[in-house]
């Protein structure tokens, strides 16, 4: 991976920098622009209501416990979570009251959009958040799912993009940000979130890894990943 010392890595798109952060998060500090994607709340209770896994059911307040700390850093005026905040529509019913509250802080004062995601499309009528399907702003479409026909600068989720360096003898896989010129697609942010190889034939409609830029989130920073040093699973 190729380090990028001398200034913050930037994605343009739509005329606007955004700084893709080692959190996951992508941030546009001229807009004060926040956007998170695919948080998964409640993945861990999930799984268990189905039998399957024996995944602690903490995920929900590690992801919202890093959600905290990141826009405390960042302390944006605006918040986009681009679809799967919850794992299920049945999800956020079994959130904690606390973690409810937690999650309802983080919105004061902000203006925030929840979009929807093919996990979390029917939340119960009533609840707590409200969801758009998708929404356009300053000319940039943000939505779950990308699309392979829109024509508008792009930015979204659901992918849960890695990639796989080889570096120094051995091979390091870490969650991504993937971008062209025309979108970019984010990590997913969710603590039991898995991850899809960017070589993976899923992303071929909607963005080519051999013309685009790469992003790794390392432990402490965000690496440019050269094209010849990804690799397959």
């Amino acid at each position: 991976m190729t380090e990028n010392n001398d200034h913050a890595p930037l994605i343009r798109l739509g005329g606007v920098d955004f700084i893709p952060d080692v959190s996951g998060v992508l941030f546009a500090p001229s807009l004060s622009l926040l956007i998170v994607a695919d948080l998964h709340f409640e993945k861990g209770s999930s799984l268990a209501r189905r039998g399957r896994g024996l995944l602690p059911p903490y995920d929900t307040i590690e992801t919202i416990t890093r959600l905290e700390k990141v826009i405390k850093r960042l302390n944006p005026e605006r918040v986009i979570s681009l679809g799967d905040t919850w794992h299920e529509p049945q999800a956020l019913a079994r959130m904690t009251i606390d973690d409810v509250s937690r999650l309802q802080s983080l919105q004061s004062d902000r203006n925030w959009i929840f979009i929807s995601g093919n996990h979390d499309s029917h939340l119960p009528t009533g609840s707590a958040f409200e969801v758009a399907n998708d929404v356009t702003f300053t000319g940039i479409d943000f939505r779950h799912e990308p699309s392979s026909t829109g024509l508008a600068p792009e930015i979204s989720g659901h992918f849960h993009p890695v990639v796989r360096v080889k570096t120094q003898g051995r091979a390091l896989r870490r969650r991504c940000f993937i971008a062209n010129h025309q979108r970019c697609i984010l990590p997913a942010f969710g603590a039991y979130t898995g991850g899809l190889n960017i070589l993976d034939p899923a992303f071929a409609p909607f963005i080519n890894p051999s013309d685009a830029t790469i992003y790794a989130l390392g432990s402490d920073r965000v690496y440019r990943v050269g094209r010849d040093r990804i690799i397959a699973d």
